[in-house]
């Protein structure tokens, strides 16, 4: 079984991660905003189904006492939290450095146990401390001193007695401006691992966009969804196994910043398409899940008048329609983690035409038969193969974005013992051919008994 990142949950429970955390009070454009740092928000977070948040505007020199508050409302709910801080250690554009070789000095200068220790000692013995957030999209310059980072973490963390507290790294999706291309990513995936000795992989690729804008790329592609979304967790994915190490995606739960530079072209999902992604990343193995956007911080209120309202919870903490959306997909995900969390990826099957492009197909295969199973057909599916201390376990989605139901019929070499979940589906039959009847980007597990 793979290190499970947050020992508190429990090895069977896979993190549910939900950024950006619920923030102050605020002003915008003359109005105040209310802070979300209520026992109602925080309920709704439980009950949806998160167990990890974390947000950067909450440091633990400047906000001691919102960060405070947020690991007490996090311990009364049931929550990990994670803390930030900004004078720790430096970051710096290795581009646009004048004398990088002298910033590097400086900054080493900060790297020492002691100052960890000292700025950490007052958080961990806080039930709901999960660690620290570390660095949000390195680049691959930047990997060997983020190992650097860590070290002086992990020692200051042992000095402390709290060696199971973990640390936070996600990593940059292959993008124009990132320094990185499909052909490169893998090496910076692996130096990730090699050079900054990161335990797990976690990235963000946001692949719901203005259909116009996916069609000039991928003339083919009417959903508006990017190819990214299976590219880049077949590549995730790859390394991941090499490495015998977990990996995280995130979910986005936003869009319509298409007026903003920043994010051109992005659009907002539909609840399906974000149930969708979610069980798309859980087939091919993912053992994190997180969401991008759990609150709106207030850089994002600038989408607002975009129609961007971003994440399960709107600006005044009521509910967005994709608050249901993710809650839904974490139950599903909390059906199936006991067993998804001791599983090892082995292959995903593909039968059908997906809602969009598959460019890289690193482990992907057209061809339906796998071990006990011999044949898939019906709707569009989406298999994750698993191998569970022997025995297989497959992870069926029907992989459609949007629409109606659809009937998935399976195959078997033999009448099969099965374990089905599915939310509140746990059954058990016996039988040499089973049909799923699915909404679109809904998913059944299924373990082989016998």
């Amino acid at each position: 079984m793979q290190k499970q990142m947050f020992p508190a949950l429990g090895e069977d429970v896979m993190p549910i991660v939900g950024f950006y955390a619920p923030p102050d009070e605020c002003e915008w454009e003359g109005k105040k905003i209310p802070s979300l740092k209520t026992d109602e928000i925080f309920a709704k977070i439980q009950e949806a189904g998160f167990n990890v948040t974390f947000q950067m505007n909450d440091q633990i020199e400047s906000k001691q006492e919102s960060v405070k508050k947020s690991l007490e409302l996090c311990e009364k709910y049931g929550l990990q939290y994670i803390v930030c801080s900004d004078t720790l250690y430096k970051k710096f554009n290795w581009r646009t450095a004048k004398n990088l070789e002298e910033e590097l000095k400086s900054a080493r200068k900060l790297l020492t146990a002691e100052r960890f220790e000292k700025a950490l000692a007052p958080y961990v013995n806080e039930k709901a401390f999960a660690g620290l957030y570390v660095w949000d999209e390195p680049m691959k310059e930047d990997l060997p001193y983020l190992g650097e980072i860590l070290d002086v973490y992990k020692k200051a963390m042992a000095r402390l007695g709290a060696e199971d507290k973990t640390y936070y790294v996600n990593l940059l999706p292959w993008l124009a401006g990132s320094g990185l291309n499909v052909k490169d990513y893998d090496e910076y995936l692996s130096n990730a691992v090699e050079k900054a000795g990161l335990e797990y992989l976690s990235y963000d690729f946001y692949p719901f966009r203005k259909k116009d804008y996916v069609e000039k790329f991928f003339p083919k592609v009417k959903t508006g969804i990017s190819p990214g979304v299976f590219n880049l967790t077949a590549q995730v994915r790859e390394v991941a196994l090499r490495y015998d190490v977990p990996f995280w995606a995130f979910v986005q739960m936003g869009g319509n910043w298409s007026e903003e530079s920043d994010n051109f072209s992005v659009r907002r999902p539909t609840p399906t398409e974000v149930l969708w992604e979610v069980n798309l990343f859980l087939a091919y193995g993912a053992k994190g899940i997180q969401y991008f956007t759990l609150c709106n911080p207030v850089s994002y209120f600038k989408y607002l008048k975009n129609g961007g309202e971003t994440g399960a919870f709107l600006p005044d903490g009521s509910p967005s329609d994709l608050y249901d959306a993710a809650k839904r997909a974490n139950k599903q995900i909390a059906a199936c983690d006991e067993i998804l969390m001791r599983c090892r990826s082995t292959q995903v099957i593909l039968h059908g035409e997906p809602p969009t492009e598959i460019e890289y197909t690193a482990g992907l295969t057209r061809e339906t038969a796998y071990r006990e199973l011999k044949s898939v057909s019906g709707a569009p599916a989406l298999i994750g193969c698993f191998d569970r201390g022997g025995k297989t376990v497959f992870y069926v989605v029907h992989n459609k974005a949007d629409g109606g139901k659809g009937d998935i019929e399976l195959r078997f070499n033999g009448n099969r013992k099965m374990r089905l979940l599915e939310g509140e589906r746990d059954e058990r039959v016996k039988a040499d051919c089973i049909t799923l009847t699915l909404g679109a980007g809904e998913a059944t597990l299924i373990e082989i008994e016998s």
